[in-house]
């Protein structure tokens, strides 16, 4: 389930979501976004080619919103627009797992 409504668009600039997903892009490469990335290929069987295609990435945990620590999915509108993030928390026992 993502977050896809007007509400959360006006509360969370255009430009504040693609940071977002810049930065989980980036950190997916990095041994923060490690367990992250083993995840999507291991146990989803994701390959690179479509994790890079769907733009999915890690969330920092330094980041100061509440996907961070989340495997980030960018929903785009058919005009390229990023209109909501999908997002998944690894941890199996966390209560909200989707946001």
């Amino acid at each position: 389930m993502g977050l896809t409504n007007n509400k959360w668009q006006d509360g969370f600039p255009e430009t504040e979501r693609y940071k977002i997903v810049k930065a989980a892009k980036i950190t997916l490469s990095k041994p923060e976004g490690k367990i992250a990335l083993d995840y999507l290929i291991n146990e989803r069987k994701f390959s690179e080619e479509v994790i890079d295609r769907f733009d999915m990435g890690y969330c920092p945990s330094d980041v100061n919103h509440e996907v961070r620590g989340r495997i980030v999915t960018p929903i785009y509108s058919t005009y390229g627009e990023l209109v909501a993030l999908s997002t998944r928390h690894l941890d199996k026992d966390l209560y909200q797992r989707f946001l």
